[in-house]
């Protein structure tokens, strides 16, 4: 008697997937249905975009599938800059805003986007973006607590960055993505 509950309970291998039949059932239907839901591994992804276009807005990144944008920042390589930007999450612009800066002390510089960038969705926003460090050569100086590029944005459908340049030399954005493979 024992052992016609035990496999009642259990039931066969061979049960066909179901969330309220046997144990067996219900394993299969966990791998069949549950499991394919859960986040696939990630491959990352870095890229750098700059641009002298001044008349209109690049695509410098365009993403289809889901995943999430893990780093981005603007830095200026030797002169002063100004370009604006804005990022589209699954077709919805998400943040925005212009990025300026000069050479400090000699040295090149980074920006990294702010509440600004991300509340205000302003291409013409001059607040967007914080100065966060400048180097000299393999030396990295943090000047100012302002962050440090990291984000963390998730997509599902899409990503999309685009950049036009304003005015003197361009400024070189670079980020960071997750893709599910």
């Amino acid at each position: 008697m024992a052992d016609i509950i035990v496999y009642d309970s259990l039931g066969a291998p061979e049960d066909t997937a179901s969330a309220t039949g046997s144990l067996h059932a219900k394993i299969a239907n966990i791998i069949a249905v549950e499991l394919p839901k859960l986040q696939k591994p990630r491959g990352s992804i870095r890229g750098t975009f700059s641009t002298t276009v001044t008349t209109s807005f690049q695509t410098a990144l365009s993403v289809s599938g889901k995943g999430r944008l893990t780093f981005f920042d603007v830095a200026v390589v030797a002169a002063t800059f100004s370009d604006s930007c804005y990022i589209e999450v699954d077709g919805v612009t998400i943040g925005a805003g212009k990025a300026t800066c000069g050479v400090i002390d000699g040295v090149a510089g980074a920006l990294v986007t702010n509440a600004q960038f991300f509340n205000n969705l302003d291409t013409s926003n001059s607040n967007a973006f914080s100065t966060n460090r400048y180097w000299n050569g393999n030396t990295v100086t943090m000047q100012y607590q302002a962050g440090n590029g990291f984000v963390d944005i998730s997509f599902t459908e899409s990503l999309k960055i685009y950049v036009k340049h304003i005015s003197n030399s361009s400024g070189v954005f670079t980020w960071m993505y997750e893709i599910e493979e």
